[in-house]
């Protein structure tokens, strides 16, 4: 038998977080989340820029939060 852990989404983040950086980039916002400046395309950031996916690319950047291994290097800094 299964059962609903969440059944509503949590709420989105609130934390104004740093402009500029390159892609590639963490930052720690005040409320102690670390996040990743990565592609805004969602295919280009999970199998990468080189693998276009013919013009229907989102251009540019945005933040997402970090990988577990990100989070899990970056633990005790």
């Amino acid at each position: 038998m299964s059962r609903w852990v969440r059944q509503t989404l949590p709420p989105a983040h609130v934390c104004e977080l740093p402009g500029g950086g390159r892609t590639g980039d963490l930052a720690r916002c005040d409320c102690g989340e670390l996040w990743r400046l990565a592609a805004a395309c969602d295919y280009c950031d999970r199998y990468g820029p080189e693998n276009h996916t013919r013009g229907s690319c989102m251009v540019g950047r945005k933040w997402r939060p970090a990988t577990t291994w990100q989070r899990l290097t970056k633990w005790r800094r």
